[in-house]
């Protein structure tokens, strides 16, 4: 894309790794007239990490923790700022129907969420769904409700990535090195003073790569399933199957027709299928929960790359209690992506314990594309003033520390008798 400068050339950010997270920490660090470096392993848009695929889901009612809201507000203003000014399409909105049983923990989650954020959401009963969207078949199955979230929609993360870099370096001169591989970094020595000298010198970095050495001020680290060679936290990298099932021809399911939608399986743990409207022809993308996912990859240069026959066969299954006329038709691709998680799921932003100048973004935990332009926004603040930001304490590395930490600890519990559907049931058929 352009040639970095030579090797005694100052920078002040290298970004290591240009994926989602990287990419928009790369635009915004550099938008900030900042002079930047990002370094990518392959190409960019490349198919060999988790920001693959064609689409991914974006969503504001984010049922994880409310903190989260403000991250995917953040990120949606940033892919609104990325829409105008790239030459291909970022976002599409298409809605977003999120099902399961009253009382199931994936609608409990949605509905706390959105009374916390005071979002707009819309609340279905089966009739109602099969009413608004005739492809999903739920009779039979009156204890199921919907909870609709206007604002969700899908977005193209090739498309973003390239998009990010391409106008971090043609609009505010970033420089980008693809196909280079991050070895390691050291500290500069500072130069040698005349004794009684007053003078202070910044700390400077070598980043040392297979293709020459570099100079820098600080560093950011988001380098996907690479990060669990990096940092020092108990990150897993999982194999994530994802499955495309043929569209009949009377069934219209494009972008335009079809909401992106979960149904909840089970709950203890939390698990359900998730998927998307047919693109460009490509069908119907769908795949299960993370948690679900339990292929642990040990070595991110040697991951095995191979669909696993029984998911194939689970996935065919569930389609067939939601989506039959799916369900029925031929699987005609499969993929598999490699994502990082960490014990509670949730993500790591922050910096080094024991230097400033480095920052970790390893956001992922199989839930994280739809934040990536908030997470560079955030990203690019903590690198310019230098700390953290007290809202977002739930992302730092300290939360390790206790060992046991898990998932349903950063839940929101509180307030657990919220439920809109007491009132719901006793009209089955609510204005909406």
């Amino acid at each position: 894309m352009n040639t970095p400068q030579n090797s005694n050339f100052l920078y002040d950010v290298i970004v290591v790794g240009l994926g989602a997270h990287g990419s928009a920490t790369f635009f915004h660090l550099a938008k900030q007239g900042l002079k930047v470096l990002g370094l990518e392993r392959f190409e960019l848009a490349h198919t060999q990490g988790s920001s693959h695929g064609d689409t991914r889901i974006t969503r504001k009612m984010v049922f994880e923790h409310p903190v989260y809201v403000d991250l995917v507000t953040e990120a949606y203003e940033a892919f609104d700022e990325l829409s105008k000014i790239a030459n291909r399409p970022i976002f599409k909105q298409t809605g977003g129907l999120f099902m399961g049983k009253p009382d199931s923990d994936l609608v409990k989650q949605c509905l706390h969420v959105a009374k916390a954020k005071n979002l707009p959401i819309k609340i279905l009963n089966s009739k109602q769904i099969n009413q608004l969207n005739p492809q999903f078949d739920l009779q039979g199955k009156d204890d199921i409700v919907g909870v609709y979230d206007q604002e969700a929609g899908v977005l193209f993360p090739e498309n973003c990535i390239q998009s990010f870099v391409e106008q971090g370096v043609k609009r505010y001169g970033g420089r980008v090195q693809t196909g280079t591989r991050y070895i390691s970094h050291s500290i500069v020595p500072p130069p040698k003073e005349d004794p009684g000298s007053k003078t202070v010198h910044e700390t400077v970095y070598e980043v040392v790569t297979d293709c020459g050495k570099f100079r820098t001020k600080k560093i950011v680290f988001s380098c996907g399933m690479w990060n669990t060679q990096i940092i020092n936290a108990p990150l897993e990298i999982r194999k994530i199957q994802l499955f495309w099932f043929k569209v009949p021809e009377n069934v219209n399911m494009d972008l335009d027709h079809c909401p992106i939608f979960m149904y909840e399986v089970d709950r203890n743990p939390l698990y359900y299928v998730y998927g998307f409207p047919n693109y460009q022809g490509s069908g119907i993308k769908v795949g299960f929960s993370p948690n679900q996912h339990n292929n642990i990859t040990q070595s991110p240069d040697r991951p095995i790359r191979s669909v696993e026959p029984q998911e194939k066969t689970r996935i065919v299954h569930m389609m067939k209690e939601f989506l039959p006329n799916i369900g029925r038709q031929p699987v005609i691709d499969e993929k598999e992506c490699f994502v990082t998680m960490a014990p509670d799921e949730n993500f790591i932003i922050d910096f080094d314990p024991n230097d400033k100048n480095i920052l970790y973004l390893s956001p992922c935990s199989a839930h994280g594309f739809k934040y990536s332009g908030g997470v560079g926004r955030l990203a690019a603040r903590m690198i310019k003033h230098g700390r953290h930001e007290d809202q977002y304490s739930m992302f730092r590395l300290n939360r390790f520390e206790n060992q046991n930490v898990q998932w349903s600890d950063l839940f929101i519990k509180q307030d657990l008798a919220y439920n809109p559907f007491s009132k719901y049931f006793q009209n089955p058929t609510p204005k909406l």
